[in-house]
């Protein structure tokens, strides 16, 4: 394109000249002067601009056209000249081949730097693939970082976890040694209410041997009216759980602890309350006769229970079935004595829930 847009100015200016009718020589070299001049000129601005060079092309298409449409005007102009044209078609003919044989070296110079900037595109494209492989690894990079930042994000958030989970721990501590604190309070309440019961205890068996040494120089009652009008009650009101027997020591009703009590509690069941006043006054008709409570448990070990061992169960529920005789029945306190028996008196093994059973109840005893 270069070249074709040389040819166009040298032939511009060819038509320039013949227009003007120039007919020396001297105005041909001056001519060709200035078209040289024009000439390193244009290779000076194509040197210049080399860095411009696809607005150079859309500029130069511009001038192309503009150019042509010279080109056609004059064209016009030149077929009114063209029987002048003939005297000066040698001279003309001598410089066209004048301006081929430049416009020739002026290909080869384009060609050349043609080859330069193929050359120089190459490079271009060479660094445009660099600054894109750059690019991506850019990309990857910061791909990279922010995972990295996502991961610090994550360690922050259960580093702050984990220390509310901290707090928490320590305030369920502190829960704990309160709650540990109160237990020891009321271990050492409970440790209390058994050294009493011990003494309770005590007291009560020196009492028993007291009066037990008393009763040695008496005759034993005949308990034997007592023992057919307790059988005849419960038969009159079909009670099979409770039964009565003669032992050595007296008359022993038997109660069990289900009947009385509901698993730990040591309130005496609503339905038992009647039941036990009316065993109450028939054991009112027996005045002189003293009267044990006796509180019986199995072997197993006590859990999750206010009681601390089988002992402290038999003493606790002993003393509640000795205050209801006294204070909801009318039986005279001076008649009745608590004791704790615990696990120690079975009336059969431990072997099985049945035999387990037996052995939790209160028996209460009267003297003969």
């Amino acid at each position: 394109m270069r070249q074709k847009y040389l040819l166009h100015i040298g032939v511009i200016v060819l038509i320039f000249l013949f227009i003007s009718g120039c007919t020396e020589l001297s105005d041909l070299r001056r001519i060709k002067e200035i078209q040289d001049a024009k000439i390193r000129e244009l290779i000076a601005e194509n040197e210049q601009y080399q860095g411009k060079y696809y607005k150079a092309i859309e500029e130069r298409n511009i001038t192309v056209n503009q150019l042509n449409k010279t080109i056609a005007e004059q064209n016009t102009r030149i077929a009114t000249l063209e029987k002048s044209k003939s005297d000066r078609e040698a001279e003309l003919e001598r410089k066209i081949n004048r301006l081929n044989l430049e416009t020739r070296d002026l290909k080869n110079e384009a060609t050349r730097l043609s080859e330069v900037n193929s050359k120089n595109q190459t490079i271009i494209s060479e660094k445009e693939n660099e600054i894109s492989n750059l690019k991506m690894e850019k990309d990857s990079l910061s791909t990279t970082i922010t995972e990295k930042d996502t991961s610090i994000t994550n360690l922050t958030n259960e580093i702050e976890t984990y220390k509310n989970e901290m707090v928490s721990l320590n305030e369920e501590i502190s829960k704990l040694n309160t709650s540990i604190q109160q237990d020891k309070e009321a271990l050492q309440k409970a440790n209390d209410e058994a050294k009493k019961l011990t003494s309770d205890l005590n007291q009560a068996k020196i009492d028993y041997e007291k009066k037990l040494s008393q009763l040695k120089f008496k005759p034993l009652a005949d308990l034997t009216p007592l023992k057919e009008k307790l059988e005849k009650y419960l038969q009159g009101k079909n009670i099979t759980a409770i039964t009565v027997e003669d032992s050595q020591k007296g008359i022993i009703i038997s109660i069990p602890a289900s009947s009385l009590f509901e698993g730990f509690a040591e309130e005496i069941k609503p339905d038992m309350i009647p039941i036990l006043k009316d065993i109450a006054q028939i054991l009112k008709e027996f005045p002189d006769n003293d009267i044990w409570v006796e509180g019986h448990t199995d072997n197993q070990p006590i859990k999750d229970s206010p009681f601390y061992d089988n002992l402290h169960l038999s003493s606790s529920r002993s003393l509640r079935i000795t205050r209801f005789l006294i204070s909801d029945c009318g039986i005279k306190s001076s008649r009745l004595y608590a004791v704790s028996a615990g696990e120690f008196h079975p009336k059969a093994d431990n072997n099985s829930p049945e035999s387990r059973n037996k052995n939790r109840r209160v028996d209460i005893v009267v003297l003969k």
